[in-house]
């Protein structure tokens, strides 16, 4: 995922729900992190360090997470 693709999914996750709905507690998992129950892959948002097993804050965007925060 590019910057510009980047910027447009977390547009989108912040127009779409501005009361922050979508904003997910999720679980690192390789490449990928888990949602209630389902998986998708993540893409970072912001300049952190994740590793497996992490509990992050992610937007679901398009079937992709987006990580916004720790």
């Amino acid at each position: 995922m590019g910057v510009e693709s980047l910027c447009s999914a977390v547009a989108n996750a912040v127009r779409r729900d501005s009361d922050q709905d979508n904003i997910k507690h999720a679980k690192v998992s390789g490449s990928i992190v888990q949602v209630a129950g389902r998986s998708y892959p993540y893409t970072m948002a912001v300049d952190i360090s994740v590793a497996d097993g992490d509990w992050v804050y992610a937007a679901i965007v398009n079937n992709r997470a987006v990580v916004v925060g720790k």
